[in-house]
């Protein structure tokens, strides 16, 4: 069964802003959704029954399932609140980071930040990324929505 795609408009324009090869990169991904909504690789959000996250590179396809209706979701504020979690070789994929970005001093951080779901609905959600001084923040990610 194919699940029809709904792309908010606001996750659009965040699309349109990256980079053509990247743009590439999450379309065709969002697009082979609608095939299989359910693919490896895919993490359900905590403390929701129908959110789930799909990394695409350097980026999260955060999207919700509904009656076979598969709607993305964004990000709306900046992220608060951010505390230091693990840092050097605390940081479990520290080799996947240094692989894919490079060299430096890895830190993983956590936050909150305002995120407002397919059916309208703005709630608090954790947020979880990677950043090294030189290179960037990397890797985000929602870990769990927290109201």
């Amino acid at each position: 069964m194919a699940y029809r795609i709904e792309i908010k408009r606001s996750a659009a324009k965040e699309i349109a802003a990256l980079s053509k090869r990247d743009q590439r990169r999450v379309l065709s991904a969002i697009e082979a959704l609608a095939d299989d909504p359910r693919p490896s690789g895919v993490r359900k959000l905590v403390q929701s029954d129908d959110a789930y996250r799909l990394r695409v590179g350097d980026y999260r396809v955060v999207y919700q399932i509904v009656d076979n209706v598969l709607t993305v979701f964004e990000i709306l504020s900046e992220i608060r609140n951010v505390e230091t979690i693990a840092a050097g070789r605390g940081v479990h994929i520290r080799q996947y980071l240094t692989r894919i970005y490079g060299k430096g001093h890895w830190r993983k951080m956590k936050g909150t930040a305002t995120v407002r779901l397919p059916d309208g609905a703005v709630c608090e959600a954790e947020i979880h990324r990677f950043e090294s001084h030189g290179i960037g923040r990397k890797d985000f990610k929602i870990k769990r929505i927290l109201r």
